[in-house]
């Protein structure tokens, strides 16, 4: 009965997140939430997500919309994270690993001129190795992400990306304080640097960047959290490489923050927890502006 209903749970969040239809290759901006830092206990875990994203301007260095750029950005990615939880002690924490395979759908729209372009296919695969702290008063971690060019990728204007066709190497941290002694009230943040190899296709390097998600909110009881959730994302460098202007659109110095609701719901007799957060976008320059919505659903075996 327990493995029918969980069965019954998984179908329905992957048939309403294709009902979507649009998406991201990573977890990116304001994919963490509400203790999410909070690393589970030895074991195997699955952790299903739906990220959804859409935006219908594009803004300028001055966090005004471009009026010349007629512009429309919708991407819906299913991601599958594996998570293990070794147990073995490491610097006074316990490793832990994980790797997420993530399915792409992008829709895009440039204007008159470029149309409207849309593509689904497999994305850049996440590998991370991490090892977690849990202290009376936090949860802690720290690692290392690697992003594999595994997505379809081509430089041409007429083709929509599903991939980076570059490595990224990403430092990892984060933290859970709690402020109760019933871990009840917590704020959270989830903080990486991004370093990208060069681009095979234009052999340009991309730029680095610095991204972190947050959450502030409370358990309720052992079924219900309400959170207020967001994220801050800031371009470090712009990309280089023979061919690449500084006037270049996707060369600007760029930057994000979003925030919004979110509520978690647990139901530990069958090992299963789920998140949906909703976030708006605001203070956006040489980016899309829009909004983004999280679901998750985490299974421990």
């Amino acid at each position: 009965m327990k493995r029918l209903f969980i069965c019954l749970v998984l179908g329905l969040a992957l048939i309403l997140s294709g009902g979507m239809a649009m998406g991201h290759t990573t977890v990116g901006n304001g994919g963490d939430g509400f203790k999410d830092a909070s690393l589970p206990p030895k074991g195997f875990y699955f952790k299903y997500y739906n990220y959804f994203y859409q935006a219908q301007q594009y803004n300028n260095g001055g966090w005004g919309q471009n009026k010349y750029m007629k512009y429309h950005y919708a991407t819906d990615v299913n991601m599958f994270r594996f998570m293990w939880s070794t147990g073995q002690q490491f610097l006074g924490g316990e490793l832990f690993a994980d790797f997420i395979v993530p399915f792409s759908y992008q829709y895009v729209y440039k204007g008159e001129e470029l149309g409207y372009r849309d593509r689904f296919d497999v994305g850049d695969v996440h590998v991370d190795l991490l090892n977690a702290w849990h202290g009376s008063w936090y949860d802690a971690y720290a690692g290392l992400k690697v992003i594999l060019p595994t997505g379809t990728y081509s430089s041409s204007p007429n083709f929509v990306s599903t991939g980076s066709n570059f490595w990224t190497l990403s430092p990892v941290v984060g933290a859970t304080l709690f402020f109760d002694d019933a871990k009840t009230w917590a704020a959270t943040f989830c903080a990486y640097y991004e370093f990208h190899t060069v681009q095979q296709d234009t052999q340009w390097l991309p730029g680095q960047s610095f991204h972190v998600n947050w959450s502030f909110g409370k358990s309720i009881n052992d079924y219900f959290s309400l959170a207020l959730s967001g994220f801050c994302y800031w371009d470090t460098t712009p990309w280089s490489g023979k061919g690449v202007k500084e006037t270049d659109v996707y060369n600007r110095i760029g930057a994000a923050y979003g925030a919004g609701p979110e509520i978690g719901v647990n139901i530990p007799e069958v090992g299963l927890f789920f998140q949906l957060r909703h976030e708006w976008e605001f203070a956006v320059a040489n980016r899309p502006q829009g909004t983004a919505t999280v679901f998750t659903v985490t299974y421990a075996f």
